[in-house]
């Protein structure tokens, strides 16, 4: 479920702890812990949504003060916005993810086949239009960088 999805988990209709209703409202106090590790599920996702977008910004924000060409990384730039795409739910098109690399064209496409053929992305051809196509991570790419974000917010790195 993502953190802007309204969904309503029962009725406006106000409970009242009467004799009839017992066994309901048991049943519906039951559900609590549950909604409670969905909603700290998602914090946690947001949290490393907004930690990948801030490392991502950081990277950019430096090129200001240095020469790109010194310190790039063309991959971890490509993975950083990838998952960031992925966790706001926001599909990335080679072209666009190919300009967020902060390189050279042809470099940031020598780096997205990379990624491609170690099977850390993803890309997805337009069904009618054939010069688009769409990057994503991979299920195991995901995986280890919400662990990498996680080991990240636990030691208090930012």
């Amino acid at each position: 479920m993502h953190i802007n999805d309204q969904r309503s988990f029962g009725s406006s209709t106000p409970l009242h702890s009467t004799d009839g209703n017992k066994d309901s409202l048991a049943k519906i106090i039951s559900l609590v812990p549950k909604l409670e590790g969905l909603t700290a599920d998602i914090a946690t996702s947001d949290h490393r949504a907004t930690l990948a977008k801030q490392y991502y910004d950081h990277r950019r924000r430096r090129d200001h003060f240095l020469p790109p060409s010194l310190l790039g990384e063309p991959s971890w730039d490509i993975i950083l916005i990838l998952y960031w795409a992925q966790k706001v739910q926001q599909r990335m098109t080679v072209s666009s993810v190919s300009a967020s690399a902060a390189a050279p064209q042809t470099t940031a496409l020598r780096h997205i086949d990379h990624l491609c053929a170690s099977g850390l992305i993803a890309r997805e051809r337009h069904p009618t239009d054939g010069r688009v196509s769409w990057l994503s991570l991979t299920e195991t790419a995901e995986r280890r960088m919400d662990e990498y974000f996680d080991w990240t917010l636990q030691n208090g790195q930012r």
